[in-house]
């Protein structure tokens, strides 16, 4: 290249000397070869000169040359290239004005039009993002779609064209833009791709546009396959860029950016190593004067920070600084990438100063949080970010140095969130969601104004998502607890009816959305001609919008836009009509309480601020019922019962049941039964209630809790329970009333063969069973086997006023719109039914499973299928927790349709509550305690308890020595009276049981045995931390009232045995056995340990699952390890590990007093079971006793309990 450049300034002389005509060629050709240079090697000079030949060359070129729109257009591509790397406005305001004049002379026809609509769009762009003037955008956008329509489909220019096209819509994205034009542009890109197959010179940068665009959607969309999608087309990238490739650099930053992507979602170290040396190579390789070094210099400074927070070396931290202030020192003002910098560099600070205790770091960081809010005014795509950074800085040094003023300045910078007015992103939410917990922590008094700028935000954020799994991954990382914090901050403010609006607000979102499309219009429609045409023209385009949404794919983006536009235009014109100024907005509470015109609504709220209940009634402010249980508490007992829900027809069916009676009582206690006492003064026993759950609250059968003792009552001997997801919900079902009664149909379908699933032999007795009782009613049609199929069912849908559907419900957890029936030919699906146009519905019966199942970490959205169902149009729904026994289902039916046709042989909706109840109540001592809660839906009614339950019938003791009554709850073997005493301390993720053989042993031979339960285990809330000595320090009342012969320890518990050793006497003897405890563990352990039980927890393996893997296991055993992991926290595993870094405790060994002998029992590192207990740990002290036990696996003390035992005792003796 540089001998090119030598061979045109020896021909420019040669040409200057001869005074040859042909000089602005010679100009253009040298100032050409000169952009190249520098586009390679990023030398300014060589783009100075370029611009001043071309403008020579311009300047020779007077109007009417044929080649002056040529110089006009060369010498606007270097000004703006220069703007690029200086951010001197002046340059890009010359290049329009060049782009506009080369624009005027290439006329529709010619062959360079296209470029010159192109090349003044892009700089029309750049200037967009650099004075945030939104015009700019909407001209580029105008320019480009132009150039595109006068391009054939293969005019060489085309893929540049759609690239550019997209780059703008990203843009608008950015600065407030709507998520269908991230979808265009993804669209546009793929598109562009499509036409520049291997070799072709567009290539390489159509596959950098796709991946640009990808990485902007993959956290809006939550599109998991658009990460390695990025990282697929990086490679590919790559792979056009060889060893010398002026590219190449560039290349080796977006795969270490696109890697570095992929391990912040998925933490697998080996690719942020990877990352690292992809960054370092391309620093290298960049010239000091790089356009692009900036960004080089940062990027790898963010994923030292990311090594240094796994690794903890500070080297790795004080390098990532240094590159950051070597980055902000390349970003002048006006350079696009210096609020980047800014922020880059204060992240940093902020993670020294946690480190160091610097004070000066906390106030650069201000400092810098502050340049970087000066560049993001009001209207900017990031200002909430920087607000909430600059607020977040300023709440951390007030921590530090007590300063009111600094708290005063951060709410100060969060309230200015109320004041946007452009539609919300996310990163508004976020920053809104911030305000809240920062105002809540700090007792601040704009909380409540915080809850409701969140749900304003969450409002104009989901307007224009259409029902998709993609959509309802956005909306659940979005609302996550926003609508259930701002009721608990409303309680706690004394805003009652607020509380209600906001819950109403910021929960089951999608639907909301989906039924602001089919709102009912009668009033609108008479209340005048104006109403009316409004009406007309509101229902039309919410149907053609509905439409699209069914069919919703990603090059309908202008459609959607358009029909959104329209649809929110004729809604701010209904608003403003007399009457009509809440038109669509979130309901009032005088609205809501509609809702209690039957009966009390019961919210039940659960935040971590506080646990509440309000009741609602028909004519007087709501009722608050402050709860005293947390929402952790809440979280256990939900998790514990879905995973009983799981278990439903195992073998451990007692067990199971004893479980479930134990919640059921707990949700007596703590929540339902202080309802019962406010309810027995407003409303008589035997009257419907309607609960109306939030949070995990959502996963609970409240309608089933009750004391189960003998002479005391549940709650189904005093009402009728029926639940609502919403309390707009409930006032939507109930806005309907069927035009004429005199015409019902009724379709029963059954599917008991359906395609790829399991027989259901009793589907066509329950039809006949319905059938017999219906028929002579209503006008009865009946849809089985080969008629039961897709379309089968989507016409019975449209014509049906009552349904009965028997068949397997499929949810789907991780895609629930896919939720589903299944029939003959496949699936009927959720989307399936949204998009059915119903007639006046009224009830439906789903005898099939899990009809009610959702995804459990988004329970207040409620996408199941019950919920569709009622969404839908039906008033009335009965629907299932979990897996319907057939026979079972096939009972219920009958007592139920017997109970559903009144005296007069009519079907009235309105009893089905009652209809259930009573049907539940003549087969509770025929039908098993967990079918009886099974039955569930918009009426989800009541079953009256079983006889008592054996409380001692597993073999479960209470310790309660009278002696010990601040201890955790214990398990205890042998007589109380015995003068030896053994302490057994359970490991992580299990429970005091797992000593069960132990225990008997030490019993036999005359031990009173105790087996605690650790902080966090066995329904334990945890502690203040999760540190194994907050474990260790809870146990050591045990310690202080008695004294033990023999302390074992398994697993994580062998750890708090050595973290209890303190509290042992010091001249005792006293025989410390640890069974194959993890005492030492490197990060890299730490990981495989925790990935290990990560996988254990999620699939939660049952007793069968253990006893095919372990044949010296007993079933006992088998059942306790089972159950370990399903009745501690859900988080207990990752909190511990998390707790304890580094994982290390070797040192009490030396530690422990002189009179404690200490074994080490270690599995056998020869077989393929997992073992934890490393033998180089512990070799090391001379006077700790190790042993490898043959053949043991981890769990030594099911497989050689009498290994142990014959340690303790050994020690003892000796």
């Amino acid at each position: 290249m540089t001998d090119d450049i030598e061979l045109w300034r020896a021909a420019l002389q040669q040409c200057l000397h001869a005074h040859s005509h042909q000089l602005p060629i010679f100009l253009e050709h040298l100032a050409i070869s000169l952009v190249n240079r520098f586009q390679q090697w990023g030398v300014l000079p060589d783009l100075d000169e370029a611009i001043n030949l071309h403008r020579a060359a311009l300047a020779r070129r007077a109007t009417g040359h044929p080649r002056r729109s040529n110089s006009l257009n060369d010498l606007a591509n270097a000004l703006q290239l220069r703007f690029h790397q200086r951010g001197v406005l002046d340059d890009l305001n010359e290049a329009i004005k060049l782009h506009r004049a080369a624009l005027v002379l290439r006329q529709p026809g010619h062959s360079d039009r296209p470029m010159s609509l192109s090349n003044l769009a892009s700089c029309l762009h750049d200037r967009c993002v650099q004075s945030d003037v939104l015009s700019d955008l909407d001209k580029a956008i105008e320019l480009q779609q132009a150039a595109l329509e006068i391009c054939l489909p293969d005019h060489h220019l085309r893929p540049q064209l759609l690239n550019n096209l997209s780059d703008n819509h990203l843009h608008r994205f950015q600065r407030g833009g709507t998520l269908f034009e991230l979808d265009e542009a993804v669209r546009l890109n793929r598109a562009a791709l499509a036409l520049c197959p291997l070799g072709h010179p567009h290539r390489f940068g159509s596959l950098n546009s796709l991946a640009n665009s990808l990485v902007v959607r993959s956290p809006e969309r939550r599109v998991l396959s658009d990460i390695d999608e990025v990282i697929n087309l990086h490679q590919a990238a790559l792979a056009l860029c060889p060893i010398g490739h002026p590219h190449r650099l560039v290349s080796l930053n977006n795969l270490g950016i696109s890697l570095g992507n992929r391990f912040r979602h998925r933490g697998v170290p080996s690719d942020l190593d990877k990352v690292i040396e992809l960054h370092r190579v391309a620093l290298v390789l960049c010239p000091p004067d790089h356009p692009l070094r900036p960004s080089f210099l940062y990027n790898l400074a963010n994923r030292l920070v990311d090594k240094f927070q796994q690794r903890n070396v500070l080297s790795d931290l004080d390098e990532a600084i240094d590159h950051h202030r070597a980055a902000l020192a390349l970003c002048p003002l006006g350079h696009p990438d210096r609020c980047a910098s800014l922020d880059n560099l204060a992240n940093s600070l902020r993670v020294r100063f946690q480190q160091r205790k610097i004070l000066s770091d906390v106030d650069e960081e201000i400092e810098l949080r502050r340049g970087a809010l000066v560049l993001c005014p009001p209207g900017h795509f990031h200002r909430s970010t920087s607000l909430e950074n600059l607020s977040l800085s300023l709440q951390y040094k007030f921590q530090w140095r007590g300063q009111s003023s600094d708290l005063d300045e951060a709410f100060s910078l969060y309230e200015k969130l109320s004041q946007q007015s452009l539609p919300a992103s996310r990163f508004d939410i976020r920053a809104a969601k911030s305000w809240i917990t920062s105002a809540e922590q700090a007792k601040h008094g704009s909380a409540l104004i915080a809850c409701q700028t969140t749900l304003k935000f969450l409002d104009q954020y989901v307007a224009v998502l259409a029902p998709s799994s993609n959509h309802f991954d956005v909306v659940k990382e979005v609302t996550s607890s926003i609508a259930m914090d701002a009721f608990s901050c409303c309680v706690r403010h004394g805003a009652l009816t607020n509380a209600v609006e906001l819950v109403e607000q910021g929960r089951a979102v999608l639907w909301t959305q989906l039924a602001r499309l089919r709102t009912p219009l009668d009033e609108l429609s008479t209340s005048s001609l104006t109403g009316s045409a409004l009406a007309e023209e509101f229902k039309k385009l919410s149907s053609s919008l509905r439409d699209v949404f069914d069919a919703s794919t990603e090059d309908q983006f202008l459609q959607i836009r358009q029909l959104t536009t329209q649809w929110d235009g004729v809604v701010s014109r209904i608003r403003q009509l007399p009457d009509f100024s809440r038109f669509l907005l979130p309901p009032l509470f005088s609205d809501l309480q509609k809702a209690a015109e039957y009966g009390p609504v019961i919210i039940v709220n659960g935040s971590k601020y506080s646990c509440d209940v309000l009741i609602i009634t028909r004519d007087q402010d709501p009722i608050l019922i402050p709860l005293d249980i947390s929402l952790a508490e809440v979280s256990e007992l939900s998790s514990e019962f879905q995973s009983l829900t799981k278990r439903v027809g195992s073998s451990d069916h007692q067990l199971e049941s004893y479980k479930m009676v134990g919640i059921l009582r707990k949700l007596w206690a703590c929540i339902v039964s202080p309802v019962v006492q406010v309810l027995k003064e407003l409303i008589d026993p035997g009257s419907r209630i309607w609960w109306c759950p939030t949070a995990e609250f959502t996963l609970l059968p409240l309608h089933a809790a009750g004391p189960y003792e003998k002479r005391s009552h549940n709650l189904s001997h005093f009402y009728v329970s029926s639940y609502t997801s919403t309390l707009g919900a409930l006032i939507r079902a109930r806005h309907h009333v069927s035009q004429d009664e005199s015409i019902q149909y009724f379709v029963a379908v059954g599917q008991g063969h359906p395609d790829g699933g399991k027989e259901l032999r009793h589907v066509a007795a329950e039809l006949d069973i319905v059938a017999e009782r219906v028929a002579p009613v209503l006008s009865f049609t009946s849809l089985t086997d080969s008629d039961a199929t897709v379309q089968g069912v989507s016409d019975a849908f449209s014509r049906a006023q009552w349904l009965h559907l028997a068949c397997h419900g499929m949810p789907n957890r991780k895609q629930p719109f896919e939720s589903s029936f299944t029939m003959r030919d496949g699936p009927f699906t959720i989307m399936d039914i949204i998009r059915s146009r119903l007639q006046n519905p009224e009830f439906a019966f789903l005898s099939a499973c899990h009809t009610t199942v959702g995804d459990e970490s988004s329970p207040d959205e409620a996408i199941h299928l019950a919920a569709a169902m009622q969404f839908s149009g039906f008033r009335s729904v009965i629907g299932s927790m979990w897996s319907v026994d057939d026979e079972v289902a096939r009972q219920i039916v009958t007592a139920f349709y017997d109970n559903l046709v009144d005296g007069s042989g009519r079907l009235d909706c309105r009893r089905a509550a009652v209809a259930l109840h009573n049907a539940v109540r003549t087969l509770r001592k025929k039908i098993p305690l967990e079918q009886q809660i099974e039955w569930s839906g918009e009426l989800l009614v009541l079953y009256d308890p079983l006889s008592e339950f054996d409380r001692n019938s597993h073999g479960i003791h209470t310790f309660t020595s009278h002696t010990m009554t601040t201890v955790p709850s214990a398990s205890q073997w042998g007589s109380p009276t015995a003068t030896k005493r053994a302490l057994l301390i359970h490991g992580l993720n299990s429970s005091s049981h797992t000593f069960h053989r132990v225990a008997s042993i030490l019993a036999a031979k005359g031990y009173l045995v105790v087996a605690p339960n650790l902080l966090g285990h066995a329904l334990r809330m945890p502690g203040v931390d999760f540190k194994v000595q907050t474990l260790a320090d809870d146990l050591s009342p045990y310690l202080q009232a008695a004294e033990y012969d023999i302390v074992v320890g398994h697993s994580m518990g062998g750890a708090v045995v050595l973290s209890l050793l303190k509290y042992l006497p010091k001249t005792r003897p006293t025989s410390v056995v640890l069974v194959d405890s993890s005492v030492e563990m490197t990060a890299e352990q730490m990981v495989v340990h925790r990935v290990r039980n990560s996988n254990i927890i999620k699939t939660n393996p049952t007793a069968e699952d253990y006893m095919a893997l372990n044949p010296l296991w007993t079933r006992e055993d088998a059942i306790w390890r089972s159950l370990g992991t399903q009745i501690v926290r859900a988080t207990n595993h990752n909190d511990h590990l998390d707790g304890n870094v580094p994982w290390s405790f070797s040192h009490l060994f030396a530690e422990r007093p002189a009179a404690a002998a200490l074994t080490v029992l270690i599995a056998d590192p020869r077989s393929n079971a997992y073992g934890a207990s490393k033998l180089e740990n512990v070799a090391k002290f001379k006077d700790v006793r190790a042993v490898i036990v043959p053949n043991a696996s981890h769990w030594i003390q099911y497989e050689f309990p009498e290994v142990i035992v014959e340690e303790a005792l050994r020690n003892i003796e000796e």
